[in-house]
């Protein structure tokens, strides 16, 4: 039964990604932080009706060095950066125990069908206008914690990546 839950909340997450891919909206740039270089924009949740679901938002890294964007943790439940990755037609995520590294001077988009905090036993559904607290936590700048709104998937109809 517990393997029948799992992935039922799995194929839940992933319908949820895949539908969400057509709506997301990526050219909304609202900076929520910036600590030590690194700005963090966009961030952002979907409703979900299971006990799982991912968070996502950008970074850019302002500085001349190399950063990596090592854990995440939250408030509500485990969060863990994943990948979503397509294999002999499977969609599959895999956990990212190194982190995620971002380049000098460049951006990195946590989305849907890609980079993403996966979150897991979350204590209820998620529902617009619900927040989550996570903080990030960087090889070189430290811990930064953002608050993570709870959206509904059709706020970001119409707008394109």
């Amino acid at each position: 039964m517990h393997k029948t839950l799992f992935q039922v909340s799995i194929f839940s997450l992933l319908l949820t990604t895949l539908l969400s891919l057509a709506c997301a909206d990526q050219n909304s740039s609202e900076v929520v932080l910036e600590k030590n270089g690194i700005e963090i924009s966009s961030p952002y949740i979907f409703e979900s009706a299971s006990n799982t679901s991912a968070a996502y938002f950008h970074i850019n890294n302002k500085t001349s060095v190399s950063e990596i964007l090592m854990s995440v943790d939250s408030n509500s439940g485990t969060a863990m950066l994943h990948e979503t990755i397509t294999s002999n037609g499977m969609v599959q995520m895999r956990y990212l125990a190194e982190g995620i590294e971002i380049a000098p001077e460049s951006h990195l988009h946590l989305e849907p069908g890609s980079f993403h905090v996966m979150l897991n036993n979350l204590p209820s559904n998620l529902s617009f206008g619900d927040k989550i607290e996570l903080i990030l936590e960087f090889k070189n700048s430290g811990q930064l914690a953002i608050e993570v709104p709870v959206i509904k998937s059709t706020e970001h109809a119409g707008h394109t990546h």
